[in-house]
């Protein structure tokens, strides 16, 4: 008996909708020796992430956050500041957690001035560094973290994947189509003029023709055309007159 296999997930399904980074929201800076380097918005991030799991304390969340002074050295200023957190997601209805970590320097040295400063917001800048590795282990702007932004062909690639279609102009908007009046079948032995004044009749009323040519009887010296004919020119002076 040959049993049913299940079928393969697709482990790269979620890594694949969100490695693709869109250029706008990245921003090149220069690190120590020179280094050139590319930042990702974390706003940006977030907000894709809240597209795929769902609002931010629903669909996804940090949790069990600590903030711990760590000294390297007896010199206190030679001390970091470690975050540590769990990040909760649902994912295809199915709740994930891993776990999450970041540092930060708690002082620098300022050489102009001969004398340390603080860092400035560093609880808010190691969450939020940790907030955005934590999103990369899922592969969210993989692309980035891939080097693959090094490559201007690559960046001008995303640029044209990220555009947006340009608004409607006068230039590239199509006209509206006017509808066109068919003549019906019965009108195809009517003159030339006749069928005209048809297809302007069945613009302002299309009903009236049909019932015009069906109460036309049958007569033996003036065609059924020429009856009708004679009863599109009332019925179009007549309109002509209530429109003046």
């Amino acid at each position: 008996m040959i049993k049913k296999q299940k079928a393969k997930p697709d482990n790269m399904a979620l890594w694949n909708k969100v490695s693709k980074t869109d250029p706008k929201t990245t921003k090149v800076f220069k690190g120590k020796g020179g280094f050139n380097g590319t930042a990702i918005c974390a706003q940006a991030q977030r907000r894709k992430a809240t597209e795929v799991f769902g609002p931010f304390g629903v669909g996804w969340n940090v949790g069990e956050e600590t903030f711990e002074k760590f000294d390297l050295s007896e010199d206190p200023h030679e001390s970091q500041l470690v975050y540590r957190a769990t990040m909760h997601f649902v994912y295809e209805d199915k709740e994930y957690s891993f776990g999450l970590t970041s540092e930060i320097q708690m002082f620098s040295y300022v050489k102009s001035y001969s004398t340390w400063i603080i860092t400035n917001d560093m609880r808010k800048k190691v969450r939020t560094d940790a907030i955005t590795k934590g999103l990369s282990e899922l592969g969210f702007n993989s692309d980035v973290f891939e080097g693959k932004f090094d490559d201007n062909k690559y960046v001008q690639a995303m640029r044209e994947d990220f555009a947006e279609p340009p608004p409607a102009t006068k230039s590239n908007r199509k006209p509206a189509s006017k509808p066109s009046a068919k003549l019906p079948d019965w009108a195809v032995d009517c003159s030339a003029e006749t069928q005209r004044q048809i297809k302007q009749i069945l613009k302002w009323k299309g009903s009236q023709c049909q019932e015009l040519w069906d109460g036309i009887a049958d007569q033996p010296d003036v065609t059924k055309a020429e009856q009708f004919a004679f009863g599109i020119n009332e019925y179009v002076i007549e309109k002509s007159e209530r429109d003046s």
